[in-house]
């Protein structure tokens, strides 16, 4: 097993190729780009993991029985600092 590091989209729903994740560690911003690290066992196929990207204030249309919450990161603009919140979707 290896920590690899994904990278993810401020977008509400996206789904990222990924050896079988063994358990997500932590959600931070690196070079204001929402950074995403899992432990995962690299001798399995990949497969595709959905997350949903929430900002704070927004409508949850999905069923959060059925999302994992990873963490919250604050992302500065040249305007304002957005917060958002990570979810991955898993299967119902």
């Amino acid at each position: 097993m290896k920590i690899y590091k994904y990278q993810l989209e401020v977008t509400g729903s996206q789904n990222i190729k990924m050896k079988r994740v063994e358990k997500f560690l932590d959600v931070k911003v690196v070079e204001n780009k929402i950074t995403l690290w899992a432990i995962v066992d690299e001798n399995t196929i990949e497969r595709f993991y959905t997350f949903k990207i929430i900002g704070t204030g927004e409508q949850i249309t999905e069923d959060i029985e059925f999302m994992k919450y990873l963490g919250t990161v604050v992302l500065d603009t040249s305007i304002d600092s957005l917060v958002w919140h990570i979810f991955q979707v898993c299967n119902s």
